[in-house]
């Protein structure tokens, strides 16, 4: 049995991204060891204690910087950094929770060998609350959690055993059981942390994507035009039709059919431009939104090499099947653009080429989204 469960790329970047939620408790923490190393040092008057408080400070603060500068970029983004982002964000958190947690066990150490008993109070609580702080908001990421646990708490378990009465024997075995519960616990919350994010994205996949082709459905596709017109000075919509589609479900059934909708998204997937986005919104309707770099004619481009991909034959187990397809587009200024108005403009052209049945070829010219969308289409009958 794994005592780390495995996560996806995807779960990754999800998990480090709730580090950017310990905001307060690190806060609080970090407060906590100053009070507390500032009274001992008061006490005992020793200088390893004042600067175990004040690397334990520097850690704190150090720390909360970091939190606050994911926090304001996880705001800037709505979508969760790269791989490589996270594990640079993790690798920053590690080091800083090291720092804090090796001065939360010099701090304890140093104050369990003070003959001032107040001061075993004192530490006690330290670590106890340091544990559990690290146990329930580090588990995310399990062994920094339990690195820092152990870290915290073995020299103290060493020094308060090695004191030789009962008593503090006692303790030390009780810290050396809450650390392997700690522990324990820390891999209960990942292994549900990990279960409950996995099931989370893959509903947001299902409720964003096509099953069968796995290309943005509707809502996808809304989502996909608000980030593109914020990028792009010119975008333009694509609606595709097959003909004669409904004859491959009729003459082959449903499965042939399903194999030539995978086909046509595998085709479309390869021909667009990077950035663009290709949707599928009912049975054989497909939609691409295409964000334009410079000219309108890039659109005209795209809409021929969408019209070369559908002519040619389709291979399927047994038979080649020869399809037709319908394109309509519609182009427009990004800043007055309406995805339903495009998508309107742009599937009055596709039915009006299906109606003509002839090949034809339009240019585009841009004119603002407050006068008629320009369209323009393409069929092949």
């Amino acid at each position: 049995m794994r005592l780390i469960r495995k996560e996806s790329p995807d779960v990754y970047r999800a998990l480090v991204a709730e580090l950017s939620r310990t905001l307060i408790p690190t806060s609080m923490m970090g407060i906590t060891l100053l009070i507390i190393g500032s009274y001992a040092f008061w006490i005992q008057g020793s200088i390893p204690i004042l600067l175990g408080t004040l690397m334990g400070g520097a850690g704190s603060i150090a720390k909360v910087i970091i939190i606050l500068l994911q926090m304001h970029r996880l705001r800037l983004s709505s979508e969760l950094p790269g791989l490589d982002k996270s594990k640079r964000w993790e690798l920053a958190h590690t080091v800083m929770t090291v720092t804090v947690s090796s001065s939360v066990s010099l701090l304890s150490s140093l104050m369990f060998l003070s003959t001032h008993t107040q001061l075993h109070l004192l530490a006690t609580a330290l670590l106890f609350g340091y544990c559990a702080g690290v146990s329930t908001r580090l588990a995310p990421r399990p062994v920094i959690a339990s690195t820092a646990m152990v870290i915290a708490t073995i020299p103290a378990i060493i020094g308060t055993f090695m004191m030789g009465e009962t008593s503090h024997r006692m303790v030390s075995v009780i810290f050396l059981f809450f650390l392997l519960g700690g522990i324990h616990s820390v891999m209960y919350i990942h292994r549900n942390s990990v279960r409950n994010i996995s099931m989370r994205l893959d509903m947001e996949v299902l409720a964003r994507n096509d099953p069968l082709t796995g290309m943005a459905n509707r809502l996808g596709l809304r989502e996909a035009f608000r980030r593109t017109i914020l990028k792009s000075r010119l975008i333009a919509i694509h609606c595709i039709d097959l003909d004669g589609f409904k004859d491959v479900n009729d003459n082959h059934g449903h499965a042939s059919g399903d194999r030539v909708l995978k086909i046509v998204a595998d085709r479309l997937k390869r021909i667009v431009p990077e950035g663009a986005t290709v949707a599928r919104i009912g049975g054989d309707e497909f939609v691409v939104l295409q964000n334009i770099l410079s000219h309108v004619e890039e659109s005209d481009v795209l809409r021929e090499q969408i019209d070369t991909s559908l002519k040619q034959p389709f291979e399927l187990p047994g038979m080649t099947i020869h399809l037709s397809g319908s394109v309509g587009t519609a182009s427009c200024e990004s800043l007055m653009a309406d995805l339903d108005v495009m998508l309107n403009a742009a599937d009055e052209m596709l039915y009006n080429c299906k109606r003509l049945r002839h090949y034809g070829l339009i240019k585009s010219q841009i004119r603002p989204c407050s006068q008629p969308v320009r369209h323009h289409g393409q069929a092949e009958g």
